[in-house]
């Protein structure tokens, strides 16, 4: 990135944790964070002081930011979605590899990948040694117009070496290093140009699941997610909370490959996944995570757990112990 970009003040900035006190750079860069991509919490993970930068374009439907920063977890929760607006962020991981834990799935995004996220399902994304990356926050209604299934390719890996995803790094990088105050198109033209590399890039006609079938996916998806502590939780209830017959529901899930009950089961186990990370649930033991998460016996979750993440839940709740202490900045630390 060069130093001096043509920047517009009015609608265009730069910010950087070097310009508040080491005690509130990780607050500050949270806030940052929030205004200009979508609610969040952030985890510091180094032993100094959290350290980050953000160049932010404006660009009417859509808003393009290049943001660089020390190890960090992010983290969009449930409670956060119902305080936002329907929209998307599309990540361009430039340097270092992020992992990315997002609709069910867990990636690796290495450098030089696009991934596309939907700010209306909870997601976990980790820079374990920092780097930088464009993020570009997407109106839901704008990006319709060029990707009329956005849920489609969600947490999808695309690549920028060759191809329409290379154009459009290409774009966005000139963007975010250049800056647009001296650009003699209008900014929303430049927006639909970047709008109709995404459609070239994720549009290709639509195969097996529509639109609407995608959108009641979604739902059901959200009611399982919100009722994972219920036992009793079955394909009849969630078929009727959102209007439509069991054999509807179970067709849906056909259609993308996998049962209800194994999508209900991956879901449960990523929430005691989450919790057992998670240091306000440290107090829980394994049965304590187990019944919050819909299972009725213990031993039956141990084992599923095991299956899924090749070991019991003490020992991955330790092993993430092990590895994040020595990351954690000491209070010591905090205040220089």
């Amino acid at each position: 990135m060069r130093t001096t970009v043509a920047l517009d003040p009015s609608v265009d900035y730069e910010w950087s944790t070097d310009s508040v006190c080491a005690q509130s750079a990780l607050s500050s860069w949270t806030d940052h964070l929030a205004s200009q991509l979508t609610e969040l919490h952030i985890e510091g993970r180094t032993f100094s002081t959290h350290r980050g930068c953000i160049r932010h374009i404006e660009l009417g439907p859509l808003q393009l930011n290049y943001l660089s920063a020390t190890s960090q977890r992010v983290l969009r929760s449930r409670a956060m979605i119902d305080k936002s607006s329907n929209d998307y962020l599309l990540l361009l991981i430039e340097k270092e590899e992020a992992q990315l834990h997002h609709y069910g799935r867990r990636l690796t995004i290495p450098e030089g990948s696009f991934v596309l996220l939907d700010n209306q399902q909870p997601f976990e994304l980790l820079r374990e040694a920092g780097g930088s990356s464009l993020a570009v926050r997407l109106e839901d209604a704008w990006l319709r117009r060029w990707l009329p299934h956005p849920t489609a390719v969600v947490a999808t890996l695309t690549g920028t070496r060759d191809g329409w995803g290379s154009t459009l790094a290409t774009a966005l990088r000139t963007i975010a290093s250049e800056g647009l105050a001296d650009a003699i198109l209008p900014r929303s033209v430049i927006a639909d140009q970047l709008g109709a590399f995404l459609a070239l890039i994720y549009g290709r006609p639509a195969q097996g699941i529509g639109r609407y079938q995608s959108e009641v996916l979604v739902r059901l998806k959200r009611h399982m997610q919100e009722r994972l502590h219920d036992p009793e939780l079955d394909p009849a209830s969630i078929a009727s909370s959102v209007g439509i017959s069991k054999r509807h529901l179970h067709g849906l899930f056909a259609q993308t490959g996998l049962s209800f009950g194994a999508v209900l089961m991956d879901m449960r186990l990523e929430r005691a996944a989450e919790m057992l990370r998670d240091r306000r649930f440290v107090g829980y033991r394994g049965c304590d995570v187990a019944w919050s998460c819909g299972f009725a016996n213990a031993s039956h979750f141990s084992r599923r757990f095991r299956v899924k993440f090749g070991v019991t839940p003490v020992d991955y709740r330790d092993e993430f112990e092990a590895t994040t202490k020595n990351r954690r900045p000491s209070r010591a630390n905090q205040g220089h």
